[in-house]
C-alpha cells in the first residue's frame, strides 16, 4: 500500500528502496514481484523528489541487471523518461546530480543487458556522453567498471570498427 501514488512522497520512496534491495539482493523468488513493481517505478520516476527519483532508476538498473527479461515490455517507456531526466538542463544541479547519476547507470545497464545487440550503439552512444560519473562514487565505479569492459570487448558502440571512437572512450 505504501508504493500507492495517493501516499506521500517519503512512504514510497522507503517502499521502494526496500524493493530495490529485495530485487538486489533477493534472488530469483523476488523476480515475482517485478511485474507490479515496474510500474511503480516509471511513474516515479516523474516524481517531483530527486531522492525519490534516484531510487527509481535505481530499482529499474538491478531490474536490468537481474531480470532483463522483466524490463524487455517496459524498456521504452523506461529509456524515454531516464533520457528525459539525464537532458534535463538542471540534470547536473547539486539537487538532481545523484539521480542523473544513477540514470546515466541504469541507461548502460539497460543498453547492455536488455537490448538486443543491433539496438544497444544509440542508448551506449548516450551512455558514453555523459561519462565520466563524479558525485556518486559507488555507482562511479559500476558505471566506469562497466565502460572498461566494453572497451575490452572491444564493443563496436565504443571503440568503433576503426578504434575512431576510442580516444572519447579514454578521455
Amino acid at each position: 500500500p505504501y508504493l500507492a501514488a495517493d501516499q506521500p512522497a517519503t512512504l514510497r520512496h522507503n517502499a521502494i528502496c526496500l524493493f530495490d534491495d529485495m530485487i538486489e539482493f533477493g534472488g530469483p523468488a523476488a523476480l515475482k514481484y517485478l511485474a507490479n513493481f515496474l510500474p511503480v517505478m516509471l511513474r516515479d520516476l516523474g516524481a517531483e523528489e530527486p531522492w525519490l527519483r534516484q531510487a527509481c532508476a535505481y530499482g529499474l538498473n538491478q531490474a536490468a541487471l537481474v531480470s532483463p527479461d522483466n524490463v524487455r515490455p517496459v524498456v521504452g517507456q523506461a529509456v524515454q523518461a531516464l533520457v528525459g531526466l539525464v537532458q534535463k538542463p538542471d540534470a547536473r544541479d547539486d539537487e538532481n546530480v545523484l539521480c542523473t547519476e544513477n540514470c546515466i547507470s541504469a541507461l548502460g545497464a539497460i543498453a547492455t543487458n536488455v537490448l538486443a545487440d543491433a539496438e544497444q550503439a544509440q542508448l551506449l552512444g548516450l551512455w558514453l556522453g555523459e561519462l565520466p560519473l563524479k558525485e556518486d562514487e559507488i555507482e562511479a565505479r559500476v558505471v566506469h567498471r562497466q565502460l572498461c569492459d566494453r572497451i575490452e570487448q572491444g564493443h563496436p558502440a565504443i571503440v568503433g570498427t576503426d578504434f575512431g571512437p576510442l580516444p572519447a572512450a579514454l578521455r
